[in-house]
């Protein structure tokens, strides 16, 4: 049997194991030999003994929630400059005061180290045509859909606030069982996703956001592997707001996001 360590008695002893002979603090719980009650309180005072020389000798953290944004901070570091000014320059067009729908600059610039990772070294996106994302004013980016995990709204969100020749900010819309979904729906509000109801796409457009929209819906991300790149049905909500609020449609094909997570089976 593995006993536990013994502990000296004398708490400014080290913990080490020496030569001499020593006091056992305490006992091994575990030995058939020990009765708990002559075993509970040496045991106590041995972990307070503990807990004091840990308190002592390992420095505490200078702020119990500043460690998060520490890192957060410290993976920004690495991305390139333009990249965050790009993003700044997002944020700056925006219009002032706090979002209705929850998007954070904090909630994006934590994300923008992994994003622009995912983006650069990891999906390695590149697109064509970017220039045809309007500059200024509200427009529909209507795209396919694919792939179990949303990282096709993620990159082409990534791709537009990185190469348009205006960097802009994308407002994904997401199915509805998203809002019951805890910390990530807090997560995507945060990044700017709003769930996709009607009215909501209005008041998006009528503040000239640009938003992107999937018609295929949920069909689009659980069609089974063998119907991958095939368009399922497209619901038609998307081109009457855009008539109503004279907007433009920006169509987008995107290639890959049925292979990144492919449902094999339903």
């Amino acid at each position: 049997m593995t006993h536990l360590p013994h502990l000296d008695a004398d708490a400014d002893a080290p913990l080490a194991p020496s030569t001499g002979p020593r006091r056992a603090a305490v006992r091994n719980p575990f030995d058939n030999e020990a009765r708990p009650d002559d075993d509970a309180q040496p045991w106590q005072e041995a972990m307070e003994r503990l807990r004091g020389r840990v308190a002592s000798e390992v420095p505490a953290p200078t702020s119990p929630g500043g460690e998060l944004p520490d890192i957060f901070e410290a993976a920004t570091k690495w991305v390139p400059r333009e990249a965050v000014a790009r993003l700044d320059q997002a944020l700056e067009r925006r219009r002032p005061g706090a979002d209705p729908f929850g998007l954070t600059p904090e909630t994006l610039r934590h994300a923008l180290p992994l994003m622009w990772a995912l983006h650069r070294l990891w999906f390695r996106v590149e697109s064509e045509n970017i220039d045809r994302i309007p500059a200024e004013g509200p427009a529909l980016i209507v795209a396919n859909h694919g792939g179990l995990l949303p990282f096709d709204g993620a990159m082409l969100a990534t791709e537009v606030l990185l190469n348009a020749p205006t960097p802009r900010l994308v407002r994904p819309l997401v199915a509805h069982f998203v809002e019951g979904i805890g910390v990530v729906h807090r997560v995507f509000q945060g990044a700017g996703a709003v769930i996709g109801r009607p009215e909501d796409c209005r008041r998006l457009l009528d503040a000239g956001e640009l938003v992107l929209v999937f018609p295929e819906g949920v069909d689009g991300v659980t069609k089974p592997l063998a119907d991958r790149y095939r368009l399922q049905h497209f619901h038609s909500g998307f081109a009457r707001e855009a008539m109503r609020a004279g907007v433009p449609i920006v169509p987008v094909a995107i290639a890959g996001p049925d292979d990144q997570a492919p449902l094999l089976s339903l």
